[in-house]
Formats: C-alpha cells, structure tokens, sequence
C-alpha cells in the first residue's frame, strides 16, 4: 500500500487510546492521525481532518458509537468504520453493521487481530469503491438464472467439494457463475478456495440495500466468470441471515448470473427451505456407507413431506468405488430414488487439493480422472437443463 492508512481513534477511556497508539507504533503502513472521547468530538474534528479508518468504541457518554457512526455513513461515506466493545454478543454486531460500521471488534484485543482487522477491512472497502467505478452490474435478460443447490442430511459426504468444484467447471465454460455458502455456521466454501474471508453474507443483509450492485460488492472475483459470496466469518453472526434475505439474494443474481450454486448445510432450518424453493434443481448427497444412506433416507423422507417435486431432487452418489459390493441398484431401492449421478472415489489428488486449497477442478492436469468426468457430467447435463429452462420459459 503506498500510503499510510489514516486512523482516528473514538474511545472515552484514555487507555484503550494509548494502548491503540502503541500499537500503531509497531506498525509500518498505519498511522494514529486524531483521538476523541466522544461522538461528538468525533464529527468536529472530521471536518477539518481527512480520515480513513474510525475505531470507534460503542459505549461513550453524550453521543455514543452507534450514534456517530450513523451520520458518519450519511455525511462521510468513504470513511471505514470499525466498531469496538468489551461486548462479543451478536446483538452487538447487528447495532454496529446496522449503523454503518464495516467491522466489529471485541476488547481487549491482540495487536495481530486489531492491525489485521483494520487493513483487511480498509483494503476489502478500497477494492469495493474502485468496483463501483469500473463498473456498473445491471440485470440482464439474456442470464439463464438456473439454481443448483447441494445438499447432504450428514456432514462429510463431500458436499461441499461437489458444489465448489461443479462452480468451476460452470465458469471454465463461460457461464457466469455465482456460488453461495449457505452452511451460515460452518461453512468450507472459504478454505476449500483459499480465500481469505473479508466481507460476507452476514455484513451483505445488513445493507438495507440488497440490490444486485451491492450483493456484487460483497462478493470476491474468484475468476473472470466466478465470483463467491461467503459464510459468516463467526458462528454466531449466522443469526443475522434469514430465509427472507436468502430469498431477496437468490432473487436479484438471478437476474445476472447463469448459474447461482448454493452449498446448503446439514440441516432443515428456514434458510435452507428457503433456498431449496428458490432452486431448480437439489442435488442430494449420500455416500456408500450405511450411516450416510441411513440418514439420507431420513433426509429425503423429510423433503418429500414437504411436497418437494421428486423431478426436482438428483441424488448424487458420491466417493462411488468401483467394484464395491454395495451397488447403486442397491442404493436406488432403499432410497427409493434413482441415482442421477456416480461421482467416483479419487483418492490420489483430492485430498492433496482440499489440504492446499486448491480446488480439483482448477488443475489441467486432473481433468482426465473418473472424478472430474462426474463433475463434468453433472455439470453438463445443468447446462442442458438451464438452457432448456429458460428456452420454455
């Protein structure tokens, strides 16, 4: 970073800003500009001082953090807020994100998780203000809208690698290419990817405006037809999301992207019913094992009392092992679903892959294996299917 990001400190008590100010002095490209007590003084000084980032305690006498930070969004918007408080609730984070603030810090804290806080948020808002510029994301009629969501009834059948990698496949072809971590609690998409998270579905449904530009923002450009939009980055920020935001999400990509792949998590909760009915197509994951087909029975059983139209639901039968004595006839008839597609166990590269995170799909030299054929024929048959959806349509 070229320059120094300007930083003014909000806090009523003297010794959070003078534990502040020593850590900014182990810093190189940080640097402590002003200080107030108070909301108060904090908008005084803002008209005579240019600022970049405002740590800014919750809890002040007169007008507190909450307050200031609301016409700090309103009169200075380029300017990043970051919100302190000794208290972690969740309630604590809705206030600070429904304020305007772009991040939320518990004290005390360490000096790695403040200054890395503070430039991941800083160069995440400078990366999202040169997008607005660069350029304009409008709906478009001629985008196919086509969802897929991946689903498992028990974790560790490989959900997530599916959704991921068919993500990539879908872009590697030219389709624009939306992929949402709907796992709110636990997601992988992040790990499995290597992308280190900065903003996240949890500060997107806090924007009032949940319009296709600002869900764009909040998204990261994985490649030139992918772009991810992340899991919360803490559990507990999971409560901030519901079934309406999915929806609203969902909704509006719709409207730009020719695929939207959601990674859904292990559960019946209202943002997952919510997107399985935004989707047309569910993937429905099991594994050879009989833990995995046990509850897989139990998932669909589930699924079908909730009236879903059984066309709608692919049972994928993943880690397939050629030879097993367990075969997919065998499957198909304690489920009493057909299974739509094997994907094969690949036991050489993926976990290479998932431990460098690096997604299978991304290396050239793996797309001859039985497992990518899957992929790519799972993949190929929703191209198919999306393109015919919206032919009819």
């Amino acid at each position: 970073m070229d320059k120094k990001i300007r930083i003014m400190v909000a806090d009523d008590q003297s010794e959070t800003r003078a534990l502040v100010k020593r850590y900014m002095s182990f810093t190189e490209d940080m640097e402590i500009i002003a200080e107030a007590d108070g909301g108060e003084d904090v908008l005084s000084q803002l008209e005579d001082i240019e600022v970049d980032v405002i740590l800014m305690d919750i809890n002040m006498p007169g007008m507190n953090g909450l307050q200031a930070t609301e016409i700090i969004a309103e009169r200075f918007p380029d300017i990043v807020v970051i919100m302190m408080s000794v208290q972690g609730e969740v309630e604590y984070f809705k206030h600070a994100m429904r304020s305007g603030a772009r991040e939320f810090i518990v004290k005390p804290f360490e000096l790695e998780v403040l200054t890395g806080t503070i430039r991941d948020t800083y160069e995440a808002e400078c990366k999202r203000s040169v997008n607005r510029v660069k350029a304009v994301v409008e709906p478009t009629s001629s985008a196919l809208g086509h969802t897929m969501a991946f689903f498992g009834s028990k974790g560790g059948v490989g959900k997530s690698v599916i959704a991921v990698n068919t993500a990539i496949v879908l872009a590697q072809q030219g389709y624009k290419t939306a992929l949402i971590d709907l796992d709110l609690q636990f997601g992988d998409v992040g790990m499995l990817m290597d992308i280190r998270p900065k903003r996240s579905i949890a500060e997107l449904v806090m924007d009032t405006d949940m319009a296709l530009p600002r869900i764009i923002e909040h998204m990261e450009q994985y490649e030139d037809n992918l772009h991810v939009l992340l899991a919360p980055k803490k559990p507990e920020q999971a409560e901030v999301v519901h079934d309406r935001h999915v929806r609203a999400c969902i909704e509006e990509m719709q409207t730009y992207f020719d695929f939207i792949v959601l990674d859904l998590g292990t559960n019946y909760h209202e943002n997952t019913l919510a997107a399985m009915d935004m989707s047309d197509r569910i993937y429905f994951l099991t594994t050879l094992d009989m833990l995995s087909v046990k509850n897989a029975k139990l998932g669909l059983d589930v699924m079908m009392s909730l009236d879903y139209d059984k066309d709608k639901i692919q049972l994928v039968l993943n880690r397939w092992k050629a030879g097993s004595k367990i075969k997919p006839g065998d499957i198909e008839r304690v489920l009493g679903f057909k299974v739509a597609y094997q994907i094969e166990e690949e036991k050489k590269f993926l976990l290479e892959t998932i431990n460098r995170g690096e997604p299978f799909a991304q290396n050239k030299r793996l797309r001859s294996t039985r497992f990518y054929k899957g992929l790519k024929a799972l993949s190929d048959a929703a191209i198919a299917g999306g393109v015919s959806h919206v032919t009819a349509s």
